[in-house]
Formats: C-alpha cells, structure tokens, sequence
C-alpha cells in the first residue's frame, strides 16, 4: 500500500511529500520558491519579474554537463517556463497547488527521458536538450541555437543579424573565425539599441535571438524563448506550434541518442559527397531525398538514416545524416 500525500505547513514554509508520484519539496516565502525532487531528480522553482499583474515560475535542474550555463547562475540549468500572473504574491500555501500543476504538466510532456520512447514523445524541446547534453557538444548545441534563431529571422530585418547567424555557422567548424564573428555581435548588438524605428517588440526579439547565439562565449538559451515570442506575436503562429518547430529541428540535429549510426565507408561515393557537400553548403534540404536515394544505391539500408532524409523536416546545418557523412566528430 502506498504512503498518503502529507502536507506540513510550518511558520515561513510549506513541506510536500507524495512518494506515489515521487514528489518531496519544501515551499518558502519571500520570495515564493520550492526546491525539492521529481523522481529522484533535484529541481527548483523560483519566481522572476514577478509583481502584482505578471511573472512566472522557472523550472531548473543542476547543469551536469556545463556546456551551457545558465543565465541564472553557473550551477543550474533553465528547463521551462510556466506563466504564472500573480507568481511573486503568492503565499506558499498557494503556491503548492500551482507548484503541483506545473509538476503534472511538465511530467506529462516528459520532464524525464529514460527510454527511446520519451525521446520521440517529448512535446517541449527543453527535456530532449537536457537529455542531449551529454551526447553532443558545444557545436552541436550552438547550431541548434542557431536553427531557432533562424526561425525568426525573417521578423529582424537587418543584415547585420543574417550575416551574424551565417558566422556564426562557419566559425563552429572554423575556429580562426572568431575575430570576424565578433565584429558581426558587436554589429548585430548595435541593431538592438536601434530596435525597430516604431520599437516592434516582435523586431527587438527576432534580433535579440541572434545576438544571444551569436556570443562567443558561453551559450545560453535565451534565444530559444526569445525566437519563440517573437513569432507567436509576430506572425499567425501559436507558442504550441512555435515548440513543435524547435522538438523538430533538436532531434534533427541530435538524431535519436538511443540508437547511434555508424557510417559506413562504401556508403561514401562521389555521388553521396557532393550532394552532402552541396546540401550542407547551400541548406537546401529538397535535395534529402536525392541523398537518401544515393544512399540506398550505395548499399546503405539503415532505416534511421534514409528516413530521415526522407522526412519533410525541418532540417538544418548540424543534421546528424549530413554530418555523419561529413565525418564531423561530435561530442
């Protein structure tokens, strides 16, 4: 028989322990925050820019891997964002109902990846670039910054956020760029003090995204909410619809961890190069399904990778087929 939910309220706090759900967590007041654990997975809850009309809840987990840091602090790792009106005025008694909503609703969308299966069922980026992290590296995470900028890179309008992206994509396999990429932020940086001449938020983010990728230093992941408010107040695009983009273009960079591929040397004719050469270079990703086609007459039956070619995407620079047959080295 399973242990009751108890709930202890203390002057100050609130303590929450449900080991059906495995959930323990302690709530405090000024300001409202909860630290505890899911699952047996450390995580934190904590309110910003809250006041008495808007604010939110954070959802963060320790950076094991400390590729990306936070912008918070070196230690955790941003997971999610749940909205929340009155976040910062809430006392920890009210603050426990939402906390367990927003625990229900994160767990549902796969806060926790431990099979194949979660990988494909995840509706959030955030849990699979969590998961990614100790598959890929540096590279790999700043082109999939990148594919989300880029996104919204119509909404910018300045070239100077363009060529700043672009750079940004040659500097990652060619490091003696690092001068030039910085010369293109600090242009594209300019661009954010101008904003747009009627100071459009949606322009504002668009190329606030770009610059956060941009950064030479190292990356977080404000770009990706950046790009996503941006469309979903700039264009007929929901939030939802924004996410299911970004699931798309993580699992199109990071492939499936679970089932790593071995490129194999006979699969690699002159006909296979140049259209992974031509495809990575231009990012005309209609030629995939050439590729694919290439690849099968080259002896190549893996389902994983000739039905990835042959998906509709969204594909971008860092595909895991174009750059398994690039010879890239990840990780």
């Amino acid at each position: 028989m399973s242990q009751p939910r108890r709930v202890t309220v203390e002057p100050g706090r609130v303590a929450v322990e449900d080991p059906a759900a495995g959930v323990e967590y302690v709530v405090t007041h000024s300001p409202v925050a909860a630290t505890g654990t899911v699952r047996g997975r450390v995580f934190q809850f904590h309110t910003y820019a809250p006041n008495k009309y808007a604010g939110a809840w954070e959802f963060r987990v320790p950076d094991a891997a400390r590729t990306v840091q936070s912008d918070e602090t070196d230690d955790w790792f941003h997971l999610y964002d749940f909205d929340c009106p009155n976040a910062g005025c809430m006392s920890a008694e009210e603050a426990v109902r939402h906390i367990d909503r927003c625990l229900v609703e994160y767990a549902a969308l796969g806060i926790h990846i431990v099979t194949e299966a979660d990988w494909f069922a995840a509706q959030r980026p955030d849990p699979l670039l969590t998961f990614a992290l100790p598959h890929l590296g540096p590279r790999e995470m700043r082109l999939i910054g990148v594919a989300v900028a880029r996104l919204a890179l119509p909404l910018a309008r300045a070239k100077q956020t363009r060529q700043a992206l672009e750079l940004v994509e040659a500097w990652v396999d060619v490091p003696e760029l690092g001068s030039d990429l910085r010369l293109a932020y600090d242009r594209a940086n300019a661009g954010l003090a101008r904003r747009d001449a009627e100071g459009n938020l949606n322009v504002y983010l668009a190329r606030r995204a770009a610059v956060d990728v941009a950064k030479t230093d190292p990356l977080t992941w404000r770009e990706h909410g950046c790009a996503r408010s941006a469309l979903s107040g700039g264009t007929r695009m929901s939030e939802e619809a924004v996410r299911q983009v970004e699931v798309a273009l993580v699992r199109d960079i990071a492939g499936n961890p679970f089932r790593p591929v071995t490129f194999a040397p006979e699969w690699l004719t002159p006909t296979v190069v140049g259209l992974a050469t031509a495809t990575d270079q231009t990012r005309d990703y209609t030629r995939l399904p050439i590729l694919a086609d290439a690849l099968e007459e080259a002896g190549c039956d893996v389902a994983d990778v000739l039905g990835h070619c042959r998906d509709p995407g969204p594909h971008a620079r860092g595909c895991w087929v174009l750059d398994g047959l690039k010879g890239r080295a990840r990780g």
